[in-house]
């Protein structure tokens, strides 16, 4: 694989040589590139394909890709994403795939970013207005209306897609998922039984995986384990392997389960019996290299540093936790997360000051973490101790 890639980029190369101006294989060697995770050729690649080209639209998506896993001008990919959303607006042929092809990539490339999902979710919104019938379009419109947290929206446009086609288990397994993210965990037992009953065990995928991981927090221990290494190892499958695609993953779940895995992480260590305590280190280890994969595909996105971060402070290696910070590991964008955390390492070694003044930087840097519940236990103990002295 590696050689057929740079065996392509140097026949890309050369053509590029004799005519400079031939803009389609600047965007197939932008392509090529980003394989490689050279993203600085890429970008310089991609961007030239994009001036040459006068906006093709194709130029326009790659660099918008590019832009979103090397820039940190948050403003500027929206941007470009805006204006690619418009030009497949214009675009007479394919209008429902390109819409589609467009929303599944940057909806599951963007992590959680609210922004991005609402441009997404309007362009799947108007796909399925092209065709009301489009069982894809609708799949994707739900999903995209659950990241955002639209619940009964999403499991509507679930019930639609069940309509077009009863019996594709698809529909179910994500209207169970809108049930148990809004609470409704009774409904979503029911539906899990039967499903149970009509799919084949080998045919679950991840969002039942975490839907199981949900409905069994704060069960069993030694399930809560298993069913987040069975998430980690199938998400490490996938950004490991050599035609790993971007389309195909989905970063915002990724971060979910290790959220997920890191508000447990206590409650589980001190669960475990003696025995099993070697499985949760190891599975913290493999969270954590999961993790590092991701800030190599998506080295704009400082989320994953800031969870490695955040495990490592769990496991009281805070060494570790703290070389996150350090410049040579922190390339990404500014990250609001990130720095919370590191206030929050700071305030672990009695260092007052130096953690107050990190968590006024993450409020800087995102007005909005001041709702994060780990800002808000920073924040109180940081006031706490202005009136007794802390101890760690």
């Amino acid at each position: 694989m590696v050689g057929n890639v740079n065996g392509a980029t140097e026949a890309l190369s050369t053509i590029i040589a004799d005519d400079e101006t031939f803009f389609p294989a600047l965007i197939e060697r932008a392509k090529m590139y980003l394989i490689q995770m050279k993203y600085a050729l890429a970008k310089d690649s991609a961007q030239q394909s994009f001036v040459i080209g006068r906006g093709h639209i194709e130029a326009l998506r790659v660099l918008t890709l590019i832009l979103f896993l090397t820039n940190d001008n948050g403003a500027q990919r929206l941007e470009h994403l805006e204006q690619l959303s418009s030009k497949l607006n214009d675009e007479a042929l394919s209008k429902i795939e390109r819409k589609l092809e467009v929303t599944k990539l940057f909806s599951r490339l963007c992590g959680n970013d609210k922004a991005v999902l609402e441009i997404t979710t309007q362009l799947v919104s108007e796909a399925c207005d092209l065709e009301l019938d489009n069982w894809e379009s609708r799949m994707e419109f739900a999903r995209q209306l659950r990241r955002l947290g639209r619940y009964d929206e999403a499991l509507c446009q679930y019930q639609f897609a069940s309509n077009l086609d009863q019996g594709n288990t698809d529909t179910l397994e994500g209207m169970i998922l809108c049930q148990v993210l809004s609470g409704a965990l009774e409904e979503a037992k029911q539906q899990i039984e039967f499903l149970e009953l009509v799919q084949d065990e080998e045919s679950v995928n991840e969002e039942m995986l975490f839907v199981q991981l949900l409905i069994n927090d704060g069960a069993k221990t030694t399930d809560v384990v298993r069913l987040t290494r069975n998430l980690v190892l199938h998400f490490s499958g996938i950004i490991q392997n050599t035609s790993f695609e971007y389309s195909s993953f989905d970063l915002g779940m990724v971060f979910d389960v290790a959220m997920h895995f890191i508000s447990t992480y206590q409650f589980c260590k001190d669960s475990l019996m003696d025995d099993a305590e070697d499985a949760h280190v190891e599975l913290s280890n493999e969270v954590c290299d999961l993790l590092h994969h991701v800030t190599k595909r998506y080295p704009s996105d400082g989320t994953a540093l800031a969870l490695v971060a955040k495990v490592k402070y769990e496991m009281k290696d805070f060494s570790a936790a703290e070389t996150m910070f350090q410049p040579n590991v922190n390339t990404c964008a500014p990250n609001a997360l990130l720095t919370v955390i590191e206030a929050q390492i700071k305030l672990s070694k009695n260092n007052i000051s130096a953690s107050r003044q990190s968590l006024e930087q993450a409020l800087s840097q995102e007005f909005a973490i001041q709702r994060d519940p780990l800002y808000r236990l920073v924040k109180g103990s940081l006031h706490a101790n202005e009136v007794r002295p802390f101890f760690v």
